[in-house]
């Protein structure tokens, strides 16, 4: 992911998003990280990404309640 000034631009959007009551997915290749406060969603088969997505959707909407 980019740049350092990116990268901070970046998480200060994401905290942003996490006072309002938003979640972020992360969906990524193995061994990618995902900014503080994001739901990592490792994907090595786009094809098959649908339910790992779901679960992970599933989570971060119930951890908000």
């Amino acid at each position: 992911m980019g740049t350092d000034a990116e990268k901070v631009a970046g998480q200060q959007r994401l905290d942003r998003l996490l006072r309002t009551g938003c979640a972020l997915l992360w969906p990524a290749p193995p061994g990618s990280t995902p900014l503080t406060g994001g739901q990592q969603v490792t994907l090595t088969a786009p094809s098959r990404s649908g339910q790992p997505i779901a679960r992970t959707a599933t989570a971060a909407l119930a951890a908000r309640t």
